[in-house]
């Protein structure tokens, strides 16, 4: 038994060192083209790494020397914009925004916003009297408007809003004195009242109610003739038919006495009050934008600088 493990090892071991020798017997060649390649591939990432950085260290050596030969431009022309939009803001009377919700019946609200642009316009080219309905208004309160605005009921401007709902948009006013607010509003009201087409069909209109509030009244007055007759009686299905007849004729006779009693363009659900109204912000915008440009335009001049010199 001895013998055959002995045997057995020495086989094993043989079998190891004939495989030593075959693999020390290969050339080195099956293996040198993967290395060559492998190695050329790292030395080619490298160079390209070195060069990206390289890129990068001179672009940043770059950057910070145009920031150190124009630092004192590119700080300089932003605070000279800005401050002096900031101080002349500060310097001119100050503003205020009063807001006024309005609920309308029979035109798009693209045509009240096309409206409100209009006489924005007129404020703007000092007309704003020639406008319907300003014309009455005393010269201090003309002078005191500064700007007028339509948004809808999340903030956008009205011109933008295309949807067919009925439902109310805010007129914002920029006034310098909040003495004439209510002035103002009437003003706003009469000019969006004011288009010929718009008075002609509240006209229609009211001539159509004064009807149908006529012809419901005679229904309720012969409906309620029947009832008092049949007064006593059993309660018959005619009569429970006449009764329901005098019903809905008092409901539409309602509805037509309120389109004629609330025959109106344009109904202020929220007048502009002076307790509501804030503090313009427009000098705070204003002075950052002039910001904004001051520092463009001092990038603009460092660069014309710096080529003009390098040429």
């Amino acid at each position: 038994m001895q013998c055959e493990v002995f045997a057995l090892l020495a086989i094993h071991c043989e079998a190891r060192k004939q495989a030593n020798v075959d693999l020390s017997e290969m050339s080195n060649s099956d293996f040198t083209p993967n290395e060559d390649e492998g190695k050329e591939a790292w030395e080619s990432l490298k160079s390209q790494l070195f060069e990206l950085k390289g890129f990068f260290v001179a672009m940043t050596k770059s950057v910070l020397v145009f920031l150190m030969k124009n630092i004192l431009l590119l700080i300089a022309l932003p605070i000279i914009f800005g401050g002096a939009t900031c101080f002349w803001y500060s310097s001119v009377t100050e503003s205020y925004q009063a807001s006024m919700t309005v609920s309308y019946v029979h035109l798009e609200k693209k045509i009240y916003a096309d409206m409100i642009i209009k006489v924005n316009q007129s404020i703007e080219s000092g007309m704003v009297d020639k406008m319907p309905g300003f014309g009455d208004l005393q010269e201090e309160a003309l002078a005191s408007v500064r700007s007028i605005k339509a948004f809808n009921l999340k903030g956008e401007d009205l011109t933008m809003d295309l949807s067919v709902e009925r439902v109310p948009f805010d007129l914002i006013v920029e006034v310098n004195d909040l003495t004439f607010l209510a002035d103002l509003e009437g003003a706003l009201v009469d000019y969006l009242d004011s288009p010929k087409f718009v008075q002609d069909r509240l006209t229609f209109n009211r001539a159509s109610a004064s009807r149908q509030v006529d012809f419901y009244k005679k229904q309720v007055e012969t409906f309620q003739k029947l009832i008092d007759a049949n007064a006593g009686e059993e309660e018959t299905e005619d009569l429970k038919s006449v009764v329901e007849q005098w019903n809905q004729a008092n409901l539409k006779l309602s509805d037509a006495q309120g389109q004629l009693a609330f025959n109106s363009n344009i109904e202020v659900l929220h007048g502009l009050l002076a307790g509501s109204a804030q503090q313009s912000k427009l000098g705070t915008k204003r002075a950052k934008m002039a910001l904004a440009f001051g520092l463009v335009l001092a990038i603009i001049i460092s660069l014309f600088r710096t080529y003009s010199i390098k040429d």
